[in-house]
Formats: C-alpha cells, sequence, structure tokens
C-alpha cells in the first residue's frame, strides 16, 4: 500500500489526543491496545507511529473525535452525501462529496503523497471549502474498489488506508 510512515514526538502524539504528560502515562496504564513508542530511523528520542495512535484513537470511544476521520464508526443509517463538484488540485483533479463526517475530496492521482500534499495544501488555504478527509487512489485493488490512501485536513501529515466501501457509503 501506499501509506507514506509519519512519526510522532510525546508532545505530538499529547497534541493529537489533547492530553498532557500525566493524561498520556494514564493512557498507556489504562488501554492494554495503546500503540507502544517506536524506534525511530532519524530521531533520538521516544517516538511513535503516526498512524497507530491515528487508527487507536478512531477506534477508542473516548478519543475517537480525535482519530482518522474515516476509521471513526460510521454513524447508523447515515443519510447519503451530497455531490460537491470538480475541483483543480495541486496534484490532480478531485471530486467533493458533502457527506456526514465533512467534505470527502476524492483525487485522482496515484502518486506517493498525493492525499498528504493536497490536504496540507487545504489546510494551509484555510480550508474555504470545509474538507474534512483527502482521498487519492492507489494502483492495488481490493475486494471493495480501488485501494484509497487517506489524510485528514486536521493532521495531514498522518496517511491512513481508507476502504472504499465506507466512503461509497458516506458519498451515497
Amino acid at each position: 500500500m501506499g501509506v507514506s510512515n509519519s512519526y510522532l514526538s510525546r508532545t505530538e502524539v499529547q497534541q493529537l489526543l489533547g492530553v498532557n504528560p500525566f493524561g498520556l502515562r494514564r493512557l498507556v496504564r489504562k488501554y492494554d491496545d495503546f500503540p507502544r513508542p517506536t524506534e525511530s530511523p532519524k530521531e533520538p528520542e521516544e517516538v511513535w507511529d503516526g498512524f497507530q495512535v491515528y487508527r487507536w484513537a478512531a477506534h477508542t470511544p473516548e478519543f475517537a473525535h480525535r482519530g482518522a476521520v474515516l476509521l471513526r464508526p460510521l454513524p447508523e443509517d447515515v443519510a447519503p452525501g451530497r455531490w460537491a463538484g470538480y475541483k483543480d488540485t495541486v496534484r490532480g483533479p478531485a471530486l467533493d462529496w458533502h457527506t456526514a463526517l465533512g467534505t470527502i475530496r476524492l483525487v485522482h492521482c496515484d502518486d506517493r503523497r498525493v492525499a498528504t500534499d493536497i490536504a496540507t495544501e487545504v489546510a494551509g488555504r484555510g480550508n474555504p471549502d470545509g474538507v474534512a478527509v483527502v482521498c487519492a487512489l492507489y494502483g492495488d485493488m481490493s475486494f471493495h474498489g480501488p485501494a484509497l490512501v487517506a489524510a485528514d485536513t486536521a493532521h495531514p501529515g498522518i496517511e491512513y488506508e481508507a476502504d472504499w466501501g465506507d466512503v461509497a457509503a458516506l458519498a451515497g
């Protein structure tokens, strides 16, 4: 899969989860499945795999609102999304869909880091279109359709694999 690795420092994990140093220590003790620090190829300090922390948050009710948008449980009886039009982006054409989770921007480009690049650009412009997440097609195929690499505009440096079935359900 074309997801780029990202590492978070202790401070960045605390910011992502909205906890202080004591709160982070509490999480490590409270949740057996809380991601453990890993060794960074470049940093001498303790770091965490950004994707693992972001995924953990999405699946933990107390932190779901801080986790990856497309990895959170879908709302019951999700209303179909609305087509919001075509956009030119710095990395190619995109289709926007207004959904129950916010606008999803689907980019038709399978280069590496496309989702991160566009999510960063959108966030840097103040996000005038209300884009919650950017999904970029990737060359793989799964049982549900093309593989999608996603990056949320709230944390554009953390990429994750989105499920085409979830995106289709949200878009309607």
